[in-house]
């Protein structure tokens, strides 16, 4: 948890800040329908109230929703921290949900958001960046092993793992293939490949003068990544990366085409900012819930 998150909340709390009281249009209302697809009212069971949630354990997460819901609110919910792989059988609030969830039960929050929703300036031009698309990240999962056998004699993509050679504290000591965001921006396509569930980084490099590149998503956030549109938002390659080189050529040819998809990805990119409103879209979110769950 990032030291100034700290410092931001206990200031918010300490001056009784309510950043999520803001006035919402009726644009930002239509997204409340998107996080919350409960369709009838239903019964929940181990459900709390949020004076239940410790503020010392997993603040990344509480930080957000004792932004999102009032303190002396007497709403009862389930809810579950962390990475999500598969629906909870009940309506839950929680960070991310698969895209192709039919159940309803997964009701996200904007949580986590120091992690996750943070402002990147770019002031490099497409033009002015390298003729390659690049991609950092931790190759736990097989399906990021298998991207960097795919890509390891290919001389368009700049790929390294990154995980640490070192484990617990020292582990950010000891990252080879590290590179910052500020360094990625040098490139103009930054590839980006799911982990547990949604990957982090499709938030920020849709800010950017770089291209997003990336197999269509398979979970979604608050960001939405479900409604982001292959050769609109991102350019899209297939999930077992066989065609790497032909999606690179044709779009490193196409430069007029990938500002235009740069422009409506920092579109979508840009609802999302002040986070005072999406805390705000997140109480109305809450409301729904609390009008569609019945405790018992």
């Amino acid at each position: 948890m990032r030291f100034k998150q700290h410092l931001s909340f206990i200031s918010d709390n300490l001056m009784g800040k309510d950043i999520a009281s803001l006035k919402l249009t009726q644009e930002d209302k239509k997204f409340v329908d998107h996080y919350c697809k409960i369709i009838n009212k239903v019964d929940i069971t181990d459900h709390c109230k949020l004076e239940d949630i410790s503020l010392f354990s997993k603040t990344g997460y509480t930080y957000d929703i004792y932004r999102i819901i009032k303190r002396n609110d007497d709403l009862r919910f389930r809810y579950r921290w962390g990475d999500l792989t598969t629906p909870p059988e009940q309506p839950t609030l929680l960070k991310c949900r698969k895209i192709a969830e039919t159940e309803g039960t997964s009701v996200m929050l904007p949580l986590n958001t120091g992690r996750n929703f943070f402002i990147v300036p770019d002031e490099k031009q497409f033009e002015r960046k390298k003729d390659l698309a690049l991609w950092r990240g931790a190759a736990f999962k097989p399906w990021r092993q298998e991207f960097l056998e795919h890509t390891k004699d290919l001389k368009q993509f700049d790929t390294e793992d990154t995980r640490p050679v070192n484990k617990g504290a020292l582990s950010k000591l000891g990252r080879p293939n590290y590179m910052s965001i500020q360094d990625q921006l040098n490139y103009k396509f930054i590839v980006s490949i799911e982990g547990n569930d949604a990957a982090t980084n499709i938030k920020w490099i849709m800010q950017t003068n770089s291209l997003l590149m990336m197999p269509k998503p398979r979970f979604e956030t608050w960001f939405c990544e479900g409604l982001l549109e292959s050769g609109r938002h991102y350019i899209e390659i297939a999930p077992d990366y066989s065609d790497l080189e032909y999606v690179f050529e044709k779009y490193i040819s196409q430069p007029k085409l990938c500002k235009e998809i740069i422009q409506e990805a920092k579109a979508h990119a840009n609802f999302f900012f002040p986070l005072s409103k999406q805390f705000a879209i997140g109480r109305e979110v809450a409301n729904r819930y609390r009008e569609l769950t019945n405790p018992i």
